[in-house]
């Protein structure tokens, strides 16, 4: 496990905080900092895309949540992705059931927020939790017989997603790294995110999250990313 380093929280976004840290994620609201996570600014759905070039039915779903721009479209795309499955009857019909106990439940109203958040007054929505909800359907096949109707597409027909950033091959390293970055040039050419992570000035940033490749105590790829970025806008 790599060493945790230490970590001096920022109580300002700004050029002055030369040593600082700002670590951010998606559901961190303070100064923000969520502005910075993949889950907003279509960063995350512009990176899992190419996952999913061999089924152009649900590439074009996937592309569509770009356009999502209500609460109520976010979550009822979230609930049927993780609290729906498909009921196939005797002739073969589909529909959407809910599934069996809590697992199946309506969302409560904290849990209808989780992606939502607020800063000067405008509302943003982190779309890209369904990109990473579709992404990871190859470890549940439920979620791809959900995907594929939604999607419109026959009943077990959907391929898993594409394996395409396996952190073991030079490959996969390359297309991880080409993909995130072009995603993270596409989101930070929008305001507000540009002008959010110019006045990070010159202080570390990195990904409060567990992953040891991306998250800030790990290899902190996706912070490093976001600098070497930061120093070409």
């Amino acid at each position: 496990m790599p060493s945790k380093r230490k970590r001096e929280s920022v109580v300002a976004v700004g050029p002055k905080n030369r040593r600082s840290t700002i670590l951010f994620k998606s559901n961190h609201t303070k100064n923000g900092r969520f502005l910075l996570s993949n889950f907003y600014g279509n960063a995350e759905i512009d990176y899992m895309l190419p996952k999913f070039v061999e089924t152009s039915a649900v590439f074009e779903m996937v592309e569509a949540w770009k356009q999502i721009q209500t609460v109520e479209e976010l979550n009822q795309w979230r609930h049927d992705l993780t609290r729906k499955r498909v009921v196939v009857a005797p002739d073969g019909t589909r529909t959407l059931g809910q599934k069996g106990g809590k697992s199946g439940a309506p969302y409560t109203d904290k849990q209808e927020r989780s992606y939502v958040r607020e800063h000067n007054g405008v509302t943003f929505l982190g779309t890209g939790v369904l990109a990473k909800l579709a992404a990871n359907s190859w470890k549940d096949p439920a979620r791809m017989r959900v995907m594929e109707y939604l999607a419109g597409m026959p009943h077990e027909s959907m391929p898993p997603p594409l394996n395409l950033y396996e952190r073991t091959t030079a490959g996969g390293k390359r297309r991880r790294k080409d993909s995130m970055t072009q995603a993270l040039r596409n989101k930070f050419s929008q305001e507000p995110y540009r002008s959010y992570l110019l006045a990070t000035g010159s202080a570390e940033l990195g990904e409060q999250s567990r992953d040891e490749d991306f998250g800030f105590d790990g290899k902190n790829l996706l912070g490093k990313w976001l600098m070497e970025l930061r120093e070409k806008l």
